[in-house]
């Protein structure tokens, strides 16, 4: 991987650099979470606690979905920087549970209160 052409791109979709701050922020974050989210999962099958466990690999793997769909939500759909981080958890997370994610598309939208 091109790391240089893979910041550019990033750089060109976060906006800025104090943007691209944020959006790594946001990565970190929501990748996190997920890690905390399986760890209180309880698997159906067995009844015993659930979930993928913080290796390397795994954290790879989910900033990679997490960029994917950062790409998406920017470049493909035009969604403004608050927006896209915004919808970085449901959409990391329906990905890891295998379900099918469509982004909404409605032109109107407000950010979630946390």
């Amino acid at each position: 991987m091109d790391t240089d052409r893979e910041r550019k791109i990033f750089l060109e979709l976060a906006g800025s650099e104090r943007e691209l701050g944020q959006v790594t922020q946001r990565f970190h974050e929501v990748i996190e979470r997920s890690f905390v989210t399986d760890a209180g999962r309880v698997l159906a099958v067995n009844g015993i606690a659930g979930g993928s466990k913080m290796t390397h690999d795994e954290v790879r793997h989910r900033f990679g979905i997490v960029a994917d769909w950062f790409k998406t939500f920017r470049g493909d759909l035009g969604w403004s920087l608050q927006r896209t981080l915004s919808e970085l958890p449901q959409a990391l997370r329906k990905t890891l549970d295998g379900e099918d994610y469509n982004p909404a598309t409605r032109s109107m939208w407000a950010p979630e209160e946390t």
